[in-house]
């Protein structure tokens, strides 16, 4: 079994539950906003490794959620935004299996 800190702990209730919280609200106000999540947290995981070499940190440390200094703290909100995304994904799939009509994410014109 993983032996998991209290940090790590919350580290991961940090990552799921804002995750699982935006996931359904996008769900419920019918956007299609899964990619454009994706894209945001992959740019803050970036910017939270690239924060971390400029700290001379290790990444084991970071990818294990031990540090959350402010390279942790950016990657954390990056892996939150990237579990979303594929949850909204993964949400919409199945409401489009179900025939649940969404508009895109942007503020179109053309959007009612």
């Amino acid at each position: 079994m993983l032996d998991l800190t209290n940090q790590q702990l919350v580290s991961i209730a940090l990552i799921v539950f804002p995750g699982i919280f935006i996931s359904l609200m996008a769900l419920f106000l019918r956007k299609r906003i899964g990619f454009d999540l994706i894209k945001f947290g992959l740019f803050l995981v970036v910017v939270g490794l690239v924060l971390l070499v400029i700290d001379d940190g290790t990444v084991l440390e970071l990818i294990t959620l031990k540090s959350l200094e402010a390279s942790g703290r950016a990657y954390l909100a990056g892996c939150m935004f990237v579990f979303s995304g594929v949850l909204s994904e993964l949400l919409y799939g199945l409401a489009q299996l179900l025939g649940i009509k969404f508009t895109s994410g942007r503020a179109d014109k053309n959007d009612p």
